[in-house]
C-alpha cells in the first residue's frame, strides 16, 4: 500500500475515533450537567434517575464497577492462595533446600 493511502487510512481512523470519543464525551457532559442541576435543586436520586440517559449511564456504570470489584477480589484471593501454597511448599523443604532457593522458612525470599 502506498504511503499516501496509509496516511489517508490513519486519518480516517482518527476522525472516526475522535468522533466516537466526542459523542461519548458529549453524553457524559450532558449526564454530569443533569446530575449537577438536580443536586443544586435538591432533587432526590430517584427523581434524577427518571431521566433515561442518566439512568442508563448509571446502570452501565454500576455494572462496570461490579466487574472491576470482582476482578480485584479474585486477584486478592489468588494472591492469598499463592501465599498459602508457597508457605505449604516451603514447610516441606529442609533448611538447605530453602537456602538453595534463597528462601526463609515462611517461603519468602531472603
Amino acid at each position: 500500500m502506498p504511503a499516501s493511502y496509509a496516511l489517508i487510512a490513519v486519518q480516517a481512523i482518527r476522525a472516526r475515533t475522535s468522533g466516537v470519543y466526542k459523542l461519548q464525551a458529549d453524553r457524559l457532559a450532558r449526564i454530569a450537567c443533569t446530575a449537577m442541576r438536580a443536586y443544586e435543586a435538591g432533587m432526590p436520586l430517584d427523581e434524577l434517575l427518571k431521566d433515561k440517559e442518566v439512568a442508563s449511564w448509571w446502570e452501565e456504570h454500576k455494572k462496570a464497577d461490579d466487574k472491576v470489584r470482582l476482578k480485584v477480589e479474585k486477584e486478592k484471593e489468588k494472591k492469598l492462595e499463592m501465599a498459602k501454597l508457597k508457605k505449604a511448599a516451603a514447610s516441606k523443604l529442609t533448611d538447605e533446600e530453602l537456602a538453595a532457593f534463597g528462601l526463609h522458612k515462611n517461603g519468602n525470599k531472603k
